[in-house]
């Protein structure tokens, strides 16, 4: 139930993802200046978002009741009254549909407070311009799927970035650039390989293919063992 202003629509599903080709020129920045590549995952990211509609509330299914371990005296009261106990959500919770929306309202006002900015043709995108400590102009890139974070910059930016996701009570470990968005990495000297590596081999696996033969496309006759049609079966 919600009886406040509506912020965002409830009945809505969506999820703020990044454009394929700003992951490409988030790549192609990286591999110009000699930016490192990391990926995080933002744990328990929904679960911190505060609600912006005030008066959201639910209650369990009687399935789950008996489950629940919560240890309030007035609580136990009512259900031995077989009365039902409405809950008020204070963040936002998983299996919320909007629960993503809000993760990336509070993600943006985050950054925003570290001299990250989103630009307009993706919010999902921020940049960051600033001057290092060698009077240096620097550049820091950081985008956003759902709660998968990508980011290119300098160690020194990136220390800092995760200090400051720590303050604002944000737990992301970022890790060297591997696996994203089910593609595999691999960042060297003479650039950013991708491949499907992963992908693939996991498909093969599940349809069972690990163990079949090759053949050439189109299929070789001599290979196939198989015999020129004769003109009277062609007319036929």
């Amino acid at each position: 139930a919600n009886d406040s202003k509506t912020v965002v629509d409830l009945l809505q599903s969506s999820s703020p993802t990044i454009l394929p080709s700003i992951i490409k020129l988030i790549f192609c920045i990286a591999v110009k200046y000699d930016l490192p590549v990391y990926t995080a995952d933002i744990q328990s990211a929904f679960l911190q978002c505060p609600l912006e509609e005030k008066d959201m509330k639910f209650c369990y299914a009687p399935q789950y009741i008996d489950k629940l371990n919560i240890n309030y005296p007035e609580y136990e009261k009512l259900i031995k009254q077989n009365k039902k106990v409405i809950f008020k959500i204070e963040r936002s919770l998983y299996g919320l549909k909007c629960a993503s929306v809000y993760f990336y309202f509070l993600f943006k006002k985050v950054l925003n407070k570290f001299n990250y900015h989103e630009i307009i043709e993706d919010p999902c995108f921020f940049i960051k311009d600033y001057i290092d400590t060698n009077n240096k102009p620097r550049r820091a890139l950081v985008a956003i799927h759902v709660d998968d974070l990508i980011f290119a910059g300098l160690d020194n930016e990136r220390e800092s970035l995760q200090e400051h996701f720590i303050k604002s009570k944000l737990v992301a470990t970022f890790t060297p650039l591997k696996l994203y968005l089910g593609l595999n990495y691999i960042q060297d000297t003479n650039g950013i390989h991708i491949s499907l590596t992963e992908k693939i081999d996991k498909l093969a696996k599940t349809y069972d293919i690990t163990s079949t033969t090759h053949a050439s496309t189109p299929a070789r006759t001599d290979i196939m063992k198989l015999k020129p049609a004769t003109k009277e079966e062609i007319i036929a």
